[in-house]
């Protein structure tokens, strides 16, 4: 019996971890200004603005709804490539990579070379 009630605790734990390691769902923005909902797409994963919860200016809430992660291609079990970053603010796309760390995922946009970029630290919604 304890032997059992071990072997449940160890399935558990393990399959907490792979639900942690998961990157499809709902995560804040850095300053948790948005809400991004990840999802997979037809060419890899995609993320959309779900929610503006502290929009910089009134009418910025027009761009929920929109693409902001299109095609993102999995390289490993935390690191996503080749996908591209739409920046609202400035109308842009941008080359990107997303790294996924438990509760955190990185998302680094760039031009070019990747040294030439800016990450920012998104978290989960619990």
């Amino acid at each position: 019996m304890k032997k059992m009630l071990l072997l449940l605790l160890v399935i558990g734990f393990m399959a907490s971890d792979l639900a942690a390691q998961n990157i499809f769902g709902r995560w804040w923005t850095k300053d948790k200004k948005s809400i991004v909902y990840i999802y997979p797409c037809e060419n890899g994963i995609c993320g959309k603005l779900e929610e503006i919860v502290k929009p910089d200016k009134p009418e910025d809430i027009r761009f929920k709804g929109f693409v902001v992660l299109r095609n993102f291609k999995k390289r490993s079990q935390k690191e996503w490539v080749e996908g591209q970053i739409w920046d609202p603010r400035t109308n842009k796309d941008y080359s990107g990579k997303l790294v996924l760390e438990g509760n955190q995922l990185y998302v680094r946009g760039f031009v070019g070379i990747e040294l030439l970029g800016q990450t920012q630290t998104w978290e989960r919604v619990q």
